[in-house]
């Protein structure tokens, strides 16, 4: 999970330079959501399966406040404590999908929230 955090951060820092020489209004922040799931390939091109739907909805979440989030579904939290540290799970409704689902978004992207929003977010 941290590489995805460093190309998060490396999409601001060093890959958007040449997009904002092409283009006129390029994203400035990457966002990213991941989850875990059955996909189906339909032709060539297109992949279809809830975890898609997740992941889609994931990358939107807090108006753009969080780069990336994924579900703690599926997650083997054993492997390694290590990279934690840098998360903090979060309680969110996901469009579509849940109520409220336990989500893992970057602590310094949540400590940036205003104080309403973190109390919205907390787990």
């Amino acid at each position: 999970m941290r590489a995805f955090d460093i190309i998060c951060s490396h999409y601001e820092t060093e890959f958007l330079k040449a997009p904002k020489k092409q283009y006129t209004n390029p994203p400035t922040k990457l966002r990213c959501g991941i989850a875990q799931g059955q996909v189906v390939r339909i032709g060539n091109t297109d992949y279809v399966g809830l975890c898609i739907n997740i992941a889609s909805r994931l990358q939107k979440l807090g108006d753009g406040a969080f780069s990336f989030a994924f579900t703690r579904k599926g997650l083997n939290e054993s492997a390694s404590d290590d990279w934690l540290n840098d998360f903090r799970l979060i309680r969110i409704p996901i469009r579509g999908v849940s109520k409220q689902e336990l989500v893992y978004v970057l602590r310094k992207e949540f400590r940036a929230l205003s104080g309403e929003d973190k109390k919205r977010y907390r787990a």
